[in-house]
């Protein structure tokens, strides 16, 4: 049986809110934008969660006031969650292996898993780490 796109998105949305509606209780809001891409802003961050092709589940954050010292790395995006799970634990690697339904909860899970680990900070509105976060990105796509 194959599965179209609006059954990617639903399992999606249903396991967005399931993993990550902890959030809400932290003060964030979510907005769906588009197909299956969602805003989460608190007073602090920006998060977006969203379904890409071929199916793989993408988090990324970022402050949501700039500092003027912070722009000139990235002054539209935020940080992929898997990169600031990198930051913090070497041996992290991200399965960017393209999911199947039936996999999008479980992987949903996971992120929801290392956003509590590493990002508890962030939600506080604690970005002292963000420019040594920051660094590490910019080397890792030198290539250095």
């Amino acid at each position: 049986m194959s599965l179209t796109m609006k059954s990617y998105e639903d399992i999606f949305r249903k396991a967005l809110y399931e993993s990550f509606g902890f959030i809400q209780k932290l003060g964030f809001s979510i907005t769906e934008y588009g197909s299956c891409a969602f805003d989460c802003k608190n007073e602090h961050c920006i998060m977006e969660i969203s379904l890409d092709l071929p199916p793989d589940i993408f988090v990324t954050i970022r402050p949501r006031e700039y500092l003027e010292p912070l722009k000139k790395y990235y002054p539209y995006h935020g940080i992929e969650l898997a990169q600031i799970s990198s930051y913090y634990d070497p041996n992290y690697k991200h399965d960017f292996q393209t999911l199947k339904p039936e996999e999008i909860p479980q992987r949903m899970r996971l992120l929801s898993d290392l956003f509590k680990k590493h990002c508890t900070g962030i939600l506080k509105g604690d970005f002292s780490d963000w420019p040594k976060i920051l660094d590490f990105v910019a080397s890792k796509t030198k290539g250095e």
